[in-house]
């Protein structure tokens, strides 16, 4: 189990790692805590950090923050489901979608599961005909 820092500065220094937002995109889902049952929001990872992320969930949201919450996540090859304990930080909503700012405090760090293989550079720059090579 990985141990999170509850410094907001020293996450802010961890780098982030934007997703792919098209084929292979990570689908989570998102259950906010709360005295009320409210039905599980389903979006999609934004970007990563060991620290925290981003979820993008359709459609326009009012979201309290913060708020405590659990993220559902599948990977994609192997379908296993795992499960990440997160403070919600921030929400912003933008055209028809809604971006939600998470600090991780419970269970594994992301790059001890699946998500670890998109932690290792940008996703676009894995794409081998991503850059263009100026003479």
């Amino acid at each position: 189990m990985a141990r999170f820092s509850s410094s907001s500065e020293r996450a802010a220094r961890l780098p982030r790692f934007s997703l792919p937002s098209g084929v292979a995109q990570i689908a989570v889902r998102l259950e906010l805590i709360s005295p009320r049952r409210a039905e599980p929001l389903p979006g999609q990872l934004w970007d990563i950090s060991n620290s925290g992320g981003c979820v993008v969930l359709p459609g326009l949201r009012q979201i309290v923050v913060p708020a405590g919450s659990r993220l559902q996540l599948r990977d994609p090859m192997s379908h296993a489901v795992h499960w990440l304990e997160a403070d919600l930080r921030w929400c912003s909503a933008l055209s028809q979608s809604t971006f939600v700012g998470l600090r991780f405090t419970g269970g594994p760090a992301p790059s001890e599961i699946f998500l670890a293989a998109y932690m290792r550079t940008s996703w676009i720059d894995a794409v081998p005909c991503s850059r263009v090579q100026w003479p």
